[in-house]
């Protein structure tokens, strides 16, 4: 026994012997890829000196966090200490599997993994989370990501994400809880989220977006305060996940308030020479009239205008609101305050990849140097955004170390698309069968030059077009453009003959002030009448053959609609010349003016009336061709074939010639249809009226009525992602002899809804 534990005290003192010798020594195996002098560079050992096992735990540890390697070992044997370790693989490429609602190049973007990075697990569970978070974000909540490593040689290694997407989460139903004064169907029609349906397979917004659903909680707040309920608060937004996890349940509940209106409206300031302005007459807000907080907002901006107007750019405008709650009423008074004196230093512009500054900078309605203006910096943010083509756009401003009295704007935007591409197909009244392509390009080159083609084939008609304008040409306000188009209809059914065309055109627009545009448009063409049937109006047959004409154009237009393409309110004037004759064969003027007014008294229901006359005539000894006279109906006026209203032959083929003269008025109501806004189907019903007339036709052979026609009727319209269906019914009830009537008019992508 005693001979036993003689042998085991011998051992043990020969390794604590071993232990607390110095190291002289140090010796890195394993290693291939990672240099040996970086190793040493991550302990903390020195040779000649005693390490404890402490100390040698402590290395272990700044190894493994060096994230280099997979396994570290280090143990002393004698006065060497030996450092064997285990590399982690390089990335050698990042591989996605199974994806198809989300791109290889979305998903590159956002994962960090990358060729040459080191491999490790927590990186790539890292990235799994991030692929997941991507997919939840697009809706799909049911997704799985298996990651995969295979190795390579040389210690390489291919990452895969094999990518399980599952069905998308769809908004299966919106409920709302609460609301009194407004349909469901109406709070849908105000969110970007809107319910799952078969016909919306171009959209994404049916899909769960959580941060889609915030921007909803603000889109409701702003709808009912610019209806008059100042106490509106939406009290909760759920969410609710059905246990297939493929579908969303969506509930707001609301408390809608009471709704007021404005009360007494003032405005004080100390301002001397304001004191005398009457800014009232400017202002939206009205005593008597439903209180807005969107029409507030406005006359803020508006008395920072006017007081800009008359010297005062340093000027808080404060709306103070006033309640009554006896009568239900919110007075405002606007505090006109003098603001620091503030200056800008510097507009910086940040995220533009693609676009030019130049584009962006035109834009701003402040220059460096200039007095600050949050307004002005409002109407900058406005225009960059209507350039469209961003998707967002942020504009701050920072303060300048040193400089109390200057701020720097600083200008975040994020790009999106501005190319597309269309094709369509369907079938119009006028044409039969057709399909179009157009390809367009509105920032070319990151200039905000705008690229424009185009190809229209139809049974009766061919068009082909091509154009490219710069809206701010030599950096002005100046848009200069230029196209060229060739075409082809056929006009045998209702004038005797076929008409090609082929020309160019440059023109030039600008702003004359706001609200009024002015367009100058110079075109040369060459129209060729052909096809011209022997027993064709005498009209007809001696115009066929080559004309050449050469047109110097002029418009001008006053513009005070609130949209310009959907317009619910306000109204539009413009005056359009055409002067033919500056070389060429034809040599005539022509003149048109025209009016707009649209009206929405109840939400949903626009009304609208708009009206025009033309007047044509030839110089000298010129005859008019009759490819530039008038004619009417088809979408133009209802209820009648295109060009079914016309002087026209009275015998033989009645061929349809044209007048001097054209008057045209139409009023029309357009309203919902009781369906989810989504469907996008809308009704309407219209009055048309007009005639057209040659001044100069005295032959008894031809009808040639100056008086009115006149066809109501009701429409359909339908919007959708491929354009626009429209389907009329008009219905003749004043007409002329010779009138050729049409009472269903069918269009796809065209029309006037």
């Amino acid at each position: 026994m005693k001979i036993l534990l003689t042998f085991v005290v011998a051992i043990l003192f020969s390794i604590s012997a071993q232990a607390i010798a110095p190291i002289k020594e140090i010796i890195i195996e394993g290693n291939e890829r990672i240099e040996t002098e970086t190793v040493l560079n991550y302990l903390d050992i020195e040779k000649g000196k005693v390490v404890p096992q402490s100390q040698i735990n402590e290395n272990l540890r700044t190894l493994f966090d060096s994230n280099y390697f997979a396994d570290v070992n280090i143990k002393q044997v004698d006065d060497v200490l030996l450092v064997s370790v285990v590399e982690n693989p390089s990335i050698n490429r990042v591989v996605f599997e199974g994806n198809d609602a989300v791109s290889d190049k979305v998903l590159e973007s956002e994962v960090k993994l990358s060729p040459r990075m080191i491999l490790t697990r927590d990186k790539v569970q890292k990235e799994v989370q991030r692929i997941l978070a991507i997919y939840r974000a697009k809706g799909h909540f049911g997704a799985k990501v298996k990651p995969e490593i295979i190795r390579k040689s040389q210690n390489r290694a291919d990452v895969i994400f094999d990518i399980s997407e599952g069905p998308a989460a769809e908004i299966r139903k919106i409920n709302f809880v609460g609301n009194k004064k407004f349909a469901d169907d109406k709070l849908k029609s105000i969110l970007l989220t809107a319910e799952s349906a078969w016909w919306k397979f171009f959209s994404s917004n049916d899909v769960y977006d959580p941060d889609r659903l915030e921007v909803d909680r603000d889109n409701l707040r702003k709808f009912y305060l610019g209806k008059g309920y100042a106490d509106f608060r939406v009290i909760s937004a759920v969410a609710e996940l059905v246990p297939t996890q493929d579908a969303f349940i969506i509930t707001f509940t609301v408390e809608e308030g009471k709704r007021y209106k404005f009360g007494n409206v003032t405005i004080e300031t100390d301002f001397e020479k304001l004191k005398n302005i009457d800014f009232k007459a400017s202002l939206a807000s009205k005593e008597g009239d439903w209180y807005s907080a969107n029409s507030v907002e406005r006359d803020t901006e508006k008395i920072a205008d006017i007081a800009g107007d008359y010297g005062y750019a340093f000027v808080n405008v404060r709306p103070i609101p006033v309640r009554t709650e006896g009568n239900q009423t919110i007075g405002i008074k606007y505090n006109i305050e003098e603001g620091p004196k503030v200056y800008i230093n510097h507009i910086k512009i940040n995220g533009n990849t693609r676009t030019v500054d130049t584009v962006i900078r035109r834009q701003f309605r402040v220059a460096e140097g200039d007095a600050f203006s949050s307004t002005k910096l409002k109407a900058s943010d406005r225009r960059i955004q209507n350039l469209g083509f961003f998707k967002t756009v942020d504009i701050k401003q920072e303060a300048v170390d040193g400089a109390p009295d200057k701020v720097d704007v600083l200008t975040e935007v994020k790009e999106q698309s501005t190319g597309e591409i269309n094709f369509s197909v369907g079938y119009s009244s006028l044409d039969g069968p057709l399909g179009s392509i157009s390809l367009k390009e509105r920032n070319l080159f990151g200039r905000a030059y705008a690229l424009g083609l185009g190809a229209q084939i139809a049974k009766k008609s061919k068009n082909f077009n091509i154009s490219l304008a710069d809206p701010y040409f030599l950096n002005k306000d100046l848009e200069v453009g230029a196209g060229i188009s060739r075409g082809f209809r056929d006009q045998e059914s209702e004038s005797s003959y076929k008409h090609e065309s082929m020309g160019g055109r440059v023109w030039m627009a600008y702003a004359l002030a706001e609200h009024w545009g002015q367009r100058w448009t110079y075109s040369l063409t060459q129209d060729k009448i052909a096809g011209v049937k022997a027993n064709a109006s005498p009209v007809v047959r001696e115009q066929a053959g080559t004309s050449v004409s050469s047109i110097i154009s002029h418009g001008l237009v006053y513009d005070r609609r609130d949209l310009k393409y959907s317009p619910t309110e306000g109204y539009v004037l413009s005056l359009n010349n055409h002067f033919a004759g500056v070389g060429g064969d034809v040599k005539y003027q022509s003149h048109s003016i025209s009016g707009a007014v649209y009206y929405t008294p109840i939400d949903d229901v626009t009304a609208s009336l708009d009206t025009e006359f033309s007047i044509i005539s030839a110089f000298s000894d010129h005859k008019l061709r009759i490819i530039d006279k008038f004619t009417l109906g088809g979408s133009g006026l209802r209820g009648y074939e295109y060009s079914g209203i016309s002087p026209r032959q009275k015998t033989g083929t009645e061929d349809a010639i044209g007048g001097d003269r054209s008057f045209t008025v139409s009023g029309e109501v357009t309203f919902p249809l009781g369906l989810p806004n989504e469907v996008g189907l809308r009704g309407s019903v219209f009055v048309d009226a007009g005639t057209t007339w040659d001044s100069k036709l005295k032959d008894d052979g031809y009808y040639n009525n100056k008086g009115l026609r006149v066809a109501p009727g009701f429409g359909l319209g339908w919007s959708t992602p491929m354009g626009l269906i429209r389907l009329d019914f008009g219905f003749p009830v004043v007409t002329q002899t010779g009138d050729k009537e049409q009472k269903i008019l069918l269009n796809f992508g065209t029309g006037r809804f």
